[in-house]
């Protein structure tokens, strides 16, 4: 191939990059040029609205500034509106709503004092998810960003937005919470431990009991402006939406996924998921990142393995190489490294041209396993407390935010791998590159990395606890027959039997302290008699939405438990929910409304058997995607097992 064409193709695939910033299945892919005369944007008639010029400048300036620091990146110079204007529908209008809700949000402190508006907490747009087939929920419909430095005190300080608990389910890599009061609909705003980043969407439908349950809250359709109401709920909270998308359907509904018209995506673009499954095993994930990378030369393909808990690693690593990347541009400057690498390393015709494992290297308590790749690369099991010690996440954590609860990294294995290779070829030889692997959305991902110019990456911090006992599969207890009689009877009155007044008296009045945690202000300050009729009606009402049932596995399915200090119990029903018995300490400080216990509850996490809960999800007909679960929490009261608290787990 001569110089020229080789300049030629370079320059194509950087005017790609940002063309396929809105046109492709992920915001930030390397190539897969589309200009606003391709056959998608021909397809999208804009007269009716939906365009750059349509945006409001605070929208505008959004868009400019992302691409100004993507052209300062790619040495490009790209048009911001032709850009955006050739963007996916449901990457506009999900970058339309959210913005449109945020710069109408105004923010005020306790005393009054104006500060700013949502809009003004964002630094610079990272990415925008659409509609992304065969993807959760919580990666679709939604917005990340950087934010500005003061946005956490911000937000603290805010009368506006209150945190809430710890995502622990949903919202991977951006667990701190804080969400807009009053709602639905109302703004959720998720940040990463690093106090940076955030994922923001719109709730359009209660996450509250018993609707979360029930009306498809963790639906994709949640967050989707298009979908059913939401438009008109929109509209109730921010006005000025016009819902220009309508006008190119005509009258169809647009909530109905089936009617639309499929968008189009690029074979050059990010994919939302990498190819491989979580169930074709980690060493069939790690080839396939090798392959699609350095034998097919689609770094694309390749950068759908890099989660975005990894993103603090990737800024740290070109920090250290005096490099240092632009917030929201870690995606294109990883593209472009990988594609230079791919330049360099020329066309290799199998993966042992140009990577190695790293035997002998036999890492302290890491385990190796089953490869089908063992020429190409080193893979070992990884225990979690060493996971945790290399997790980016928390290795760049900003002091300033903190998780609402903390537990120890266990010494279990399988949650987390580690491939290691060493580079034959480029400008990296004989450096030796480290990942670990974890699971996300169904896929294994790339949450941490290292690269280190000898033979031992070093990945085992000196410190690093030694193994003292064998692992084993979760601790199985036999329970208390009593309380898996009282959890068995409950649901079964309450879903079969569907007796609402006799299902209520499992409910132990100081279970109705936890309406106060919902967003319906109609369910806060009731009386008693008030919050047994409220929770009569939301047992009916998600009763209603399962049918009539004959067997409890047809109208629940059990939530597995991921903490290492609740012991599974056995019981007859285990198809139906799962039943675990609770250490002192967890269980006391989830009860609602309670003090903190005046004791380390630390200290109190080795005493079982006064507490118990049961979690479960309703199998609501016709929901596609996982309905919000519900978690119970069982203590005695005079001498009988009954609800004292519940929490429903949504995203």
């Amino acid at each position: 191939m001569n110089t020229r064409s080789i300049l030629d193709r370079k320059t194509t695939s950087l005017k790609c990059l940002l063309w396929m910033l809105l046109c492709g299945a992920s915001v930030l892919p390397l190539a897969g040029f589309q200009n606003p005369g391709s056959q998608q944007a021909q397809g999208e008639s804009h007269s009716f609205g939906g365009t750059f010029k349509t945006l409001q400048p605070a929208q505008q300036r959004v868009i400019v500034e992302w691409v100004r620091r993507f052209n300062s990146t790619a040495k490009q110079n790209v048009d911001a509106e032709k850009a955006y204007d050739a963007a996916r529908l449901s990457l506009r209008t999900t970058f339309d709503a959210i913005t449109h809700a945020l710069m109408n949000t105004k923010l005020t402190s306790p005393d009054g004092r104006s500060l700013g508006t949502a809009l003004d907490l964002i630094d610079i747009l990272d990415d925008i998810a659409g509609e992304e087939q065969g993807t959760r929920s919580d990666r679709q419909f939604r917005v990340y960003v950087y934010l500005k430095p003061n946005a956490l005190k911000t937000l603290e300080e805010s009368q506006e937005f209150k945190r809430e608990r710890d995502n622990t389910h949903y919202h991977m890599g951006f667990p701190i919470c804080y969400r807009l009061l009053s709602g639905p609909p109302s703004i959720q705003c998720s940040l990463a431990r690093d106090g940076k980043r955030a994922d923001i969407d719109i709730d359009y439908r209660s996450s509250s009991f018993p609707a979360a349950l029930v009306n498809g809250h963790l639906n994709s359709s949640n967050s989707d402006v298009r979908a059913g109401e939401n438009l008109e709920k929109h509209d109730g909270r921010w006005s000025g939406l016009s819902g220009w998308w309508e006008n190119l359907f005509g009258f169809l509904n647009t909530s109905d996924k089936g009617q639309r018209p499929a968008e189009t995506y690029r074979e050059t673009a990010i994919p939302p998921n990498p190819r491989i499954s979580e169930k074709e095993g980690v060493d069939q994930a790690v080839h396939d990142f090798l392959s699609s990378w350095l034998l097919e030369q689609k770094p694309n393909l390749a950068a759908a393995y890099f989660s975005r808990r990894s993103y603090a690693c990737l800024e740290a690593r070109a920090q250290e190489k005096g490099k240092p990347v632009e917030a929201g541009m870690v995606r294109p400057r990883l593209l472009l490294a990988m594609a230079d690498l791919n330049k360099a390393v020329g066309k290799p015709t199998k993966l042992e041209e140009v990577v190695e494992n790293v035997k002998p290297w036999s890492p302290p308590r890491l385990k190796p396993v089953k490869n089908a790749y063992e020429p190409e690369f080193s893979l070992f099991a990884v225990p979690d407390d060493i996971a945790a010690t290399r997790d980016c996440t928390e290795r760049y954590a900003s002091e300033l935010i903190d998780l609402a609860k903390k537990k120890e990294p266990s010494q279990k294995y399988g949650n987390y791998f580690a491939s290691a290779f060493r580079a034959k070829a480029g400008p990296g030889k004989g450096n030796t590159i480290y990942f670990l692997w974890t699971k996300e959305d169904k896929h294994w991902k790339i949450v941490a990395l290292k690269v280190a110019d000898e033979a031992d990456p070093r990945v085992i911090p000196t410190a690093a606890p030694a193994l003292t006992k064998t692992e084993t599969s979760p601790e199985r207890v036999q329970g208390d027959p009593k309380v898996v009689e009282a959890t068995q009877k409950f649901l079964s009155t309450w879903l079969l039997k569907q007796d609402y007044t006799a299902a209520v008296s499992y409910l132990s009045p100081r279970s109705y302290a936890c309406l106060e945690r919902s967003d319906d202000p109609t369910k806060k300050g009731l009386t008693p008699e008030q919050a047994r009729q409220a929770l009569h009606d939301a047992l009916q009402k998600a009763s209603g939405a399962v049918g009539r049932p004959k067997r409890l596995e047809e109208a629940i399915r059990p939530i597995v438990p991921h903490h290492d200090l609740l012991k599974l119990v056995n019981h007859s029903q285990e198809k139906a929910f799962s039943l675990v018995s609770i250490p002192d300490g967890i269980a006391e400080a989830e009860v609602c409304g309670s003090p903190k216990p005046s004791s380390d509850p630390a200290q109190r996490n080795n005493t079982y058997g006064h507490y118990y809960g049961a979690a479960f999800q309703l199998k609501v007909p016709g929901q596609g995607e996982e309905p919000a679960g519900l978690h119970t929490l069982w203590g005695l009261e005079d001498g009988r097992w009954t609800v004292i608290a519940w929490e429903v787990i949504a995203n």
